[in-house]
């Protein structure tokens, strides 16, 4: 039985190495992003663990937000991060790209509004880089 057992996770583990292998041969490009906060971790030192929490939950909502509009797609949050891609830049067509310029303008441009959010829930101000 245990050499069964020991076939079966060979079996297992051989197939997991096939499909990496695989996944591995396809390659194709994107044009991917982060967008994080600017002394992060300085700011979440002066703050409540809520606040900490709303702190975050505005400003990565609402570049997620953006994101969404120009077609790109969330990845994950990483802590004070987002990482995000496009999809579209696959094709390397001009106008994809500066979709994502545009993407990353419309952050910068929002910047007034998250601030006035944070400041109505009497949270710091923020500043963040793409």
């Amino acid at each position: 039985m245990a050499e069964t057992n020991s076939e079966n996770h060979g079996i297992k583990e051989q197939k997991q190495i096939e499909f990496l292998l695989q996944f591995s041969a396809s390659t194709t490009d994107y044009c991917v992003c982060i967008v994080d906060i600017v002394s992060s971790t300085k700011i979440m030192m002066s703050l409540p663990h809520v606040k900490v929490s709303r702190y975050y939950e505005i400003f990565l909502n609402k570049m997620a937000e953006i994101v969404r509009k120009f077609d790109g797609i969330v990845v994950k949050n990483i802590g004070d991060s987002l990482l995000f891609y496009f999809p579209n830049t696959a094709t390397k067509q001009t106008r994809e790209f500066e979709n994502v310029l545009n993407c990353c303008f419309a952050m910068l441009e929002t910047n007034p509004e998250i601030n006035q959010m944070m400041s109505s829930e009497d949270l710091p101000p923020i500043k963040y880089r793409i």
